[in-house]
């Protein structure tokens, strides 16, 4: 199944801060052809102290978001993933796809990400050094992180803030990727006070190819 939608995560490693962001569209992947499903599915989501993020198909997404309290441990979340990632692979014997979970937190006063996925049986890994502070995660993320840091960089004052150079990459990839990124950018700003979340409406023009299906991607 290829990468569709597309996350950003920027650590601010002085501050121990996390900013996350999402977007909202859920495709179909038909042959080479992709549609665009809805746009206004919620990929990233808090639980408690933890903000989390699951792209694969949205069915095993919601499945294990269903799963998740906001009390639960990343030994209960990978127990939770595992148990449904199974049990959809059993009904669905003849479905290839792929899950893969980042959970976001503040642990003893450190900005973390944890990754967990099918390769890893879900074990959580932490996904971070003190060298890097931005993270792309989904379609063409390579690129994305590329053209963020393009956008910001934090010894510029010049250059965008990291909330705008997050937005524009966002628009900036909807308007060549619309089927697999869109509708609205999820944001969330994890701090050692608690977390705040904002959403904005990713701007669309043109028109998109779309389909109605039981199982698609985000």
């Amino acid at each position: 199944m290829k990468k569709m939608g597309l996350c950003l995560s920027y650590i601010d490693h002085k501050n121990g801060d996390i900013l996350v962001c999402a977007d909202t569209r859920i495709s179909y992947l038909h042959g080479e052809e992709v549609y665009c499903v809805a746009g206004n599915f919620s990929k990233l989501r808090r639980f408690g102290d933890k903000v989390i993020h699951i792209h694969g198909l949205v069915n095993v997404a919601e499945a294990i978001f269903n799963q998740i309290k906001d009390d639960s441990s990343f030994e209960q979340i990978s127990e939770k993933a595992r148990e449904v990632v199974r049990n959809f692979k059993d009904n669905l014997p003849n479905v290839e796809f792929t899950t893969e979970i980042c959970v976001f937190s503040i642990i003893d006063g450190v900005a973390t990400i944890h990754k967990m996925n099918d390769e890893n049986d879900f074990k959580a890994i932490k996904f971070i050094n003190d060298l890097q502070n931005i993270f792309a995660i989904g379609l063409k993320n390579n690129e994305a992180l590329r053209y963020v840091e393009n956008l910001y960089n934090s010894d510029d004052s010049n250059n965008k803030a990291i909330d705008d150079a997050f937005y524009e990459t966002m628009v900036h990839f909807s308007k060549q990727y619309g089927e697999y990124v869109g509708g609205y950018m999820q944001g969330y700003i994890i701090t050692k006070d608690g977390i705040q979340s904002a959403n904005v409406s990713i701007p669309e023009d043109k028109e998109l190819k779309q389909i109605k299906t039981i199982l698609f991607s985000c």
